[in-house]
């Protein structure tokens, strides 16, 4: 099949797995009305939750075992209607971990900004 020359596009489908970091989901655009047990009954179709959180200023986490469970219901969700509210589902960020020891400014403590001069 030669296709130089051709003037119409070629259109690949994706079907690999998107690549996340956490199993972490954020949930935008949630209504006042929805409560956690809402949330949580629209995305465990999609695997076991750790966690489901839910903001008053109308967007929250869920937390799934499983990140290809956190995957599936981002691919199957974003857009979704939920109590009247076309919802976001991205991936969630994840939580930065404590550097070694716990301690955030170095040997010492107290690294970081300074207001002033020396």
């Amino acid at each position: 099949c030669n296709l130089a020359g051709r003037s119409s596009a070629l259109v690949l489908f994706k079907t690999s797995r998107m690549a996340l970091s956490t199993p972490n989901v954020f949930v935008g655009n949630i209504s006042r009305d929805t409560v956690p047990a809402d949330v949580e009954r629209m995305f465990a179709r999609y695997g076991r939750i750790v966690t489901c959180k839910i903001k008053s200023e109308g967007y929250g986490f869920v937390e799934f075992e499983d990140i290809r469970d956190a995957e599936d219901a981002i691919r199957a969700l974003d857009g979704s209607e939920l109590d009247g509210s076309k919802i976001r589902v991205e991936p969630g960020r994840g939580t930065r971990p404590p550097p070694p020891g716990g301690n955030y400014g170095g040997p010492g403590g107290g690294g970081g900004y300074r207001a002033g001069g020396p």
